[in-house]
């Protein structure tokens, strides 16, 4: 059995660098339990957790360090200022 996840917090996420030309290899937010989870292989970013069709980011190409010049995606640094509470649909968490 497992539990949905209904809403997040800043404590929640972690920031990683996502090496993917679809999402601009950018630093975004993700799940810290998404990330600890080794079955996970498609991760939903933060600034796409409100999205009907959100850009999926694989685990192959998220790395824990960024590179030097390394961007931070706009959307996750503004709801880090926030603290935003995301609220996901159920569906989209196992």
């Amino acid at each position: 059995m497992t539990a949905a996840v209904i809403a997040m917090t800043d404590e929640d996420y972690v920031p990683c660098y996502c090496a993917d030309r679809i999402l601009g290899g950018q630093v975004h937010d993700l799940l810290k339990a998404d990330v600890a989870d080794d079955t996970i292989l498609w991760f939903i970013p933060r600034c796409q957790e409100g999205a009907a069709e959100p850009r999926l980011i694989p685990r192959m190409n998220v790395r824990a360090e960024a590179p030097p010049r390394a961007r931070t995606c706009d959307a996750c640094a503004s709801l880090q200022r926030r603290d935003q509470v995301v609220r996901c649909p159920l569906v989209w968490r196992r």
